[in-house]
């Protein structure tokens, strides 16, 4: 909604809930009747319910691609084997959860992990001793 910082305001970006209802209902006949046939959810909240949401997206003909969200490294930590595991398993939850729903086309684990301002390079680096580094780099034409 307009004017709301979904970083520091409820819901936190997850607006695929019953309480947004009227904001989907809205919008997703628009987005099928423009011609559209697929949506990619940014993230939601793993906790949440989204069925109804779904429903409604399926009851327009659309399809949905659905960001299992992670945040940056210190919203989800990845340096220790049983945090990786334990984010690995909240995954496989959310599919198992919603894996026959026919609204859902595809799953993406994560966004841009590999960008600097989330710290995921670094993070695995430091587990694997792997020398990576998630800093930016000029582009050298010479390699």
């Amino acid at each position: 909604p307009k004017g709301a910082n979904p970083a520091s305001q409820w819901p936190f970006g997850d607006y695929f809930i019953p309480e947004f209802q009227d904001i989907w209902e809205r919008d997703l006949p628009l987005i099928a009747e423009m011609g559209a046939n697929t949506i990619r959810i940014g993230g939601w909240n793993h906790n949440a319910n989204h069925a109804q949401f779904l429903d409604t997206v399926h009851k327009y003909g659309l399809k949905a691609i659905i960001t299992f969200s992670l945040g940056n490294s210190g919203q989800t930590p990845v340096g220790l084997e049983w945090q990786r595991q334990g984010t690995i398993g909240t995954f496989l939850w959310q599919i198992r959860t919603y894996m026959a729903h026919p609204a859902i086309l595809a799953w993406q684990f994560g966004s841009e992990m590999n960008a600097a301002w989330n710290n995921f390079l670094d993070a695995f680096s430091s587990a694997y001793g792997c020398g990576w580094n998630g800093g930016y780099y000029p582009y050298d034409p010479n390699g």
